[in-house]
């Protein structure tokens, strides 16, 4: 079965951005065409307009994520994403030297935080997390800070896409976004499980 275009299905030219608004209105729009309770009566055009539905939900998952709608243009393309599996890209590589020894310590004090069992083991590595959770909060703002930055460059190449579709430029921002998201994923989690403490 061929991959649908997410692009194609809510009728937007391939591009790198798209105003979130812009999206949620035309999905809704396009949701209220589709949904089985609006179609014919019968079992085939009720089970034509479910999967015509669930198509609709997953072009609005790829396009609502940065990552997911890169990569789905870059496809689309013909431009392999098998850049990203030889590391961490050179211009961000000094983000990946603050922000790995965090997540480590931050591990490292959640798994002593685990293991307290009475008050006063709590009590005596309350300190501890605490002081993690403001280093996960100090690396988290590097990291939005740098997807920011990222954000900024899509828009940008948005900015020139029909007259110049820079894949080579896109597929830079890609592989350094990828990480980055990845990188405020987890530090968000633990983020939340030091001030769950």
């Amino acid at each position: 079965m061929t991959p649908l275009n997410p692009f194609v299905l809510l009728k937007f030219e391939p591009r790198p951005w798209i105003d979130q608004e812009e999206l949620k209105a035309r999905f809704l729009e396009l949701s209220k065409l589709q949904h089985p309770d609006q179609q014919e009566v019968g079992a085939g055009a009720r089970l034509d307009a479910e999967q015509k539905l669930q198509q609709l939900n997953q072009a609005n998952q790829i396009l609502s994520d940065d990552v997911q709608r890169i990569k789905a243009l870059l496809e689309l393309g013909n431009e392999s994403d098998g850049d990203r599996a030889q590391g961490v890209p050179d211009s961000i590589l000094s983000l990946f030297s603050e922000v790995t020894p965090v997540i480590h310590e931050a591990d490292r004090s959640l798994k002593v935080a685990d293991q307290a069992t009475t008050a006063l083991e709590r009590a005596m590595v309350q300190g501890q997390v605490m002081e993690q959770a403001l280093a996960v909060q100090k690396a988290a703002g590097s990291v939005g800070a740098a997807r920011e930055r990222l954000l900024e460059k899509i828009r940008d190449l948005d900015q020139k896409w029909q007259d110049d579709a820079d894949f080579e430029r896109l597929k830079q921002v890609y592989s350094e976004l990828v990480y980055v998201v990845r990188w405020a994923r987890q530090l968000d989690e633990r983020q939340f499980r030091l001030l769950s403490f």
